[in-house]
């Protein structure tokens, strides 16, 4: 049987909160919007697709080494943006400051230990970023992008204590995200 499966940093209540009241300041703002829910707000860290669930071992395995030597992260959020087609934006993001080389140094650990494992070698860049909103629809592009832009973001600083392998399943009300293995980060 085929999961969908990615792997995503687990971020605190506290930044999750935030972010939910991010996306309230933009509801009815000009678009409409398919928010992520609060409790799926995570950090990405790389997405696999479908697996074979008699894959997964070899991904928690990967996983287990990618934490061995990792220590917790020190993460902040910085400023909100888009990610968009040539003419409208698509997704709507919050990013990430603080140790974000580490952070990126860890993805490309997980990258290694997934390669050498036999998954595909990811090919985008990898952007520290939490997506929390998807656009279905610009009523007001003009207003929109002014309240997007007129958002300040408060830069709380995070820890990142652990690592998902999340199984997602798609749903006509949204994704539901269970974990499958977690792996922790020492201090």
């Amino acid at each position: 049987m085929n999961i969908r499966t990615f792997i995503a940093l687990e971020i605190s209540d506290v930044i999750r909160n935030q972010i939910t009241i991010i996306q309230k300041q933009l509801t009815n703002k000009g678009a409409e919007l398919n928010w992520i829910k609060n409790e799926n707000i995570h950090l990405t860290l790389r997405f696999l697709g479908e697996i074979d669930d008699n894959n997964h071992n070899k991904i928690f395995e990967a996983m287990n080494k990618v934490a061995e030597n990792a220590r917790c992260l020190n993460l902040s959020l910085t400023e909100l943006g888009m990610f968009s087609d040539k003419y409208n934006p698509t997704v709507i993001w919050v990013g990430i400051g603080g140790e974000v080389e580490e952070l990126r140094q860890v993805a490309e650990r997980c990258d290694y230990y997934l390669t050498a494992s036999g998954f595909e070698i990811e090919k985008r860049y990898f952007k520290p970023h939490i997506t929390i909103g998807r656009i279905k629809k610009l009523t007001d592009k003009k207003l929109f992008i002014s309240e997007v832009n007129g958002i300040k973001i408060d830069q709380t600083a995070f820890k990142i204590k652990k690592l998902n392998v999340v199984k997602s399943d798609l749903k006509p009300t949204g994704a539901n995200y269970t974990n499958l293995h977690t792996v922790h980060f020492y201090n």
